[in-house]
């Protein structure tokens, strides 16, 4: 068999919607690069990328051959809800180097999850609906997301496999990009996966989402990972930023699973 093609992508912003707007200079003095530039970046010694990603690469590269695609991905920091001309020229874009790059075996994407635009309350799920209808339904889309993102159906009905972090601070990012590879490499052997998705009715403080062993919530943290096993691939807990001020708000459990396992 060739080895797998791998599509690269990200959009990453958190976002409070009482902040001004974030633009697209701020994202291209932080991070956006698209193409073999893309790939440069991934692979520099000193890369600009979230550890998510080069977890990502690091252990791909380890368990066997594999082609990656860089498609785009741009990252900024915290900020107000982008600039929705800039956010639609970024989706046209990554839709076009899509559709070059077809056919893909699989996509990983570098997601915050939080972000809002000026006239959209949920790209990171229109983000994840176009990669899905560029790539078709079979082909294993894996992202990475902070565990406050702000998490809607349409995010989760898109993707193949939804891996949030587990600290707060986030230190684990770098494992969670390694997460992320091992199963999408799984899913090119059994299948692509499914994500489901539960809202639970309360939106807990930012101050209480402190993720360390003792806290309520390292303890469900805990108790979650004691589940994953077989054919349940992973459990994320996402607490969410209130300040995003949006319908998607909400604590989030999110559970990936083998095809058939949901």
């Amino acid at each position: 068999m060739n080895p797998p093609r791998i599509g690269l992508a990200g959009f990453f912003l958190e976002a409070n919607r009482f902040a001004p707007p974030t633009t697209g200079a701020q994202f291209a003095s932080a991070l956006d690069r698209a193409g073999e530039d893309l790939l440069a970046e991934l692979r520099a010694p000193a890369s600009r990328a979230l550890p998510d990603s080069l977890g990502f690469m690091t252990a791909m590269d380890a368990g066997g051959p594999w082609t990656p695609v860089p498609l785009r991905l741009a990252a900024t920091y915290p900020g107000g809800p982008v600039e929705q001309p800039w956010f639609d020229a970024f989706i046209a874009d990554l839709e076009r180097r899509l559709r070059e790059a077809a056919p893909l075996d699989g996509v990983f994407v570098s997601s915050h999850g939080a972000a809002l635009a000026t006239s959209d309350a949920d790209p990171d799920g229109l983000l994840f609906e176009r990669i899905r209808a560029c790539v078709g339904p079979g082909v294993p889309v894996v992202a990475v997301l902070d565990l406050h993102t702000n998490v809607s159906r349409r995010m989760t009905d898109a993707l193949s496999a939804f891996v949030a972090y587990r600290t707060n601070p986030h230190v684990d990012l770098r494992e969670r990009g390694e997460e992320a590879a091992a199963l999408l490499r799984r899913m090119l052997r059994e299948g692509a996966g499914e994500v489901a998705l539960v809202k639970l009715p309360f939106l807990p403080a930012s101050t209480d989402q402190l993720i360390a062993p003792g806290t309520p919530y390292g303890r469900l943290v805990e108790r979650a990972q004691q589940r994953v096993g077989g054919k349940l691939l992973n459990v994320s807990l996402c607490g969410g930023i209130p300040l995003a001020d949006s319908a998607k708000c909400g604590f989030s459990v999110v559970v990936t699973a083998a095809r058939g396992e949901r």
